[in-house]
């Protein structure tokens, strides 16, 4: 008789491979659990920690804005945006963070069904569904081989907050992904279409560790609430209480004592009776805690400064590298996940909206926020490079007023274009 297989879950801190954090020679097959769209809407609600993983990089990401390369003035910028642009990209990277993807559908004026292809119209605002509100059927995938999407939906079915299901045509929607999933064969069942399609949502990595986490500050609640107990050793006890009315007789005793705590903190008691308090040793319990916040820190590859609103201690730590690192993965991120999608809902507004062209670049505005010092020595080496402009002739005295003030300090050197001057005859 073959030897049965046991199948359980992991979290990624056993090595399968090697069999690390696994009994020798045991036969153990570690599938990874399916992702539910329901608990991680629940994580992302109610747990403080699981949304702040979430929203702080997509917040973080789309705070600063963008600017829309060539267009120095803002103008142009501005009546994009007017479509409620901003929000909907910011809800999208929010849901691609919690759930692992999300549907833009534009809301297009061309008086055509959603389900059919989208025909000319402006752009009057944007819906945007989590992956967990969005249904891809077999019969929804582009089956033509000589369409440049075959092999993508064609259609998504989309839940409305009145629970109407919807179909809409994917020339209508503008798709945010989330991290990859690997179709490997030892995936197993595990994978969903949905992640397929869509990805990974940044909980998935983290959820179990929460839970450790939850764990972990549970026991420290159940210690703290039995931080003092009382100890009072009665001369006679076992055998008062094996008398008819024994248990009688030690409540009343108990109460006595009470009774005598409440006037004036006194114990009463017997000169043979012995009243002591065992306290609850809590020593290790702050570093416990501190490695249980740097393991989820780690699994969500964030600072734990930024998850915990942890400072940084210690008279040469600075928090500097941690803020620095953070940054860079919050522009990493927006630009895997959200520049190109956003990219193309700016050329559908420019195009239908605005009757400019389509082919469009954006710039997304830098997350690192400099200090009062480092601001203070970005103007005094600008006003320097001014300076020697001015004396060069590259620039007059009001093109730098105008740069340095009526930009708002970009530091980014930008004047209107000259008028070609009419050719003499």
């Amino acid at each position: 008789m073959a030897a049965k297989t046991k199948v359980t879950s992991n979290d990624g801190y056993v090595d399968v491979v090697k069999a690390i954090g696994t009994k020798s020679g045991s036969k153990t097959e570690f599938l990874p659990e399916k992702v539910d769209y329901r608990k991680l809407a629940r994580v992302y609600r109610f747990d403080g920690i699981g949304k702040n993983i979430c929203n702080c990089v997509a917040d973080d990401g789309t705070a600063p804005g963008f600017e829309i390369d060539g267009d120095t003035s803002g103008s142009l910028l501005k009546k994009v945006l007017k479509t409620g642009l901003r929000r909907a990209y910011k809800r999208a990277a929010r849901w691609t963070r919690a759930f692992g993807g999300a549907v833009v559908v534009m809301k297009i004026a061309d008086s055509r069904k959603l389900d059919e292809e989208a025909g000319k119209g402006k752009i009057v605002g944007f819906n945007v569904y989590p992956c967990s509100m969005v249904k891809v059927e077999p019969a929804d995938y582009d089956t033509d081989q000589k369409s440049p999407n075959f092999g993508d939906p064609k259609w998504f079915t989309v839940t409305m907050r009145n629970g109407d299901k919807v179909r809409v045509h994917r020339s209508r929607c503008e798709i945010f992904y989330g991290e990859e999933v690997p179709s490997a064969e030892g995936m197993g069942s595990s994978i969903t279409g949905n992640e397929l399609i869509f990805g990974d949502s940044a909980l998935v990595a983290v959820m179990k560790r929460l839970d450790k986490l939850g764990m972990s500050e549970e026991g420290i609640a159940d210690m703290m609430s039995e931080l003092n107990v009382a100890y009072y050793q009665w001369k006679g006890f076992d055998a008062k209480l094996s008398m008819k009315d024994g248990l009688s007789l030690v409540k009343r005793r108990m109460e006595a004592v009470e009774m005598g705590k409440s006037t004036n903190r006194a114990i009463i008691g017997d000169i043979e009776d012995k009243y002591t308090v065992v306290k609850t040793d809590l020593a290790g319990v702050p570093e416990t805690t501190y490695r249980q916040m740097q393991l989820v820190a780690a699994a969500a590859q964030l600072p734990v400064a930024k998850i915990f609103g942890e400072s940084s201690s210690g008279l040469s730590t600075t928090g500097e590298g941690n803020r620095k690192m953070y940054d860079k993965k919050v522009e990493t991120w927006m630009e895997d996940h959200v520049t190109e999608q956003v990219e193309h809902l700016v050329s559908e507004i420019l195009v239908r909206n605005l009757g400019k062209d389509g082919d469009v670049t954006i710039t997304w505005n830098s997350v690192t926020q400099p200090t009062d010092e480092e601001f203070t020595k970005m103007v005094k080496d600008q006003s320097e490079y001014f300076h020697t402009f001015i004396e060069d002739g590259v620039l007059t005295p009001l093109e730098v007023r105008t740069i340095m003030f009526k930009n708002g300090h970009t530091f980014k050197l930008s004047l209107p274009e000259e008028k070609p001057e009419d050719d003499e005859e």
